[in-house]
């Protein structure tokens, strides 16, 4: 069991081929839009929306050279990895992997977050999981 006091459910990423149309079919739901950046280590861009609930989306658009593109054509649209903020990604690596939880990119600092450390693991159950480091 994963019993961590500091993890905080943070965002859903969503996975799209149109981010632009993705925002504003989201924006109908009440969702704003106010950062927007590209990942050049994933080679996808990245749009944030949050809605008055707080709910925090992220939109993952693939570039043709990204290796998330393959996710899109095989999935399509829709949910791609729900994200937890944590207070240390490596004290939960070990508790991961007993657990059955297969990492898929080791803690990296990542644009999106002021350079703070992800980390994306896969779980047969629940799909891909992305931590975020404090």
């Amino acid at each position: 069991m994963i019993n961590d006091e500091s993890l905080k459910f943070h965002h859903i990423g969503i996975l799209t081929s149109d981010i632009e149309q993705s925002k504003k079919d989201l924006k109908s739901f009440g969702f704003s839009f106010n950062k927007d950046v590209f990942d050049p280590l994933q080679k996808v861009d990245l749009s944030f929306g949050v809605n008055s609930d707080h709910l925090l989306i992220e939109l993952v658009s693939p570039r043709k050279d990204s290796k998330i593109l393959n996710l899109l054509k095989k999935n399509g649209v829709g949910p791609y990895h729900i994200c937890f903020e944590v207070s240390s990604i490596r004290n939960l690596e070990p508790i991961l992997k007993k657990e059955g939880y297969l990492c898929t990119l080791k803690p990296t600092k990542a644009i999106a977050f002021d350079n703070k450390l992800i980390s994306f693991y896969f779980n047969k159950n629940l799909g891909l999981i992305e931590l975020l480091e404090r």
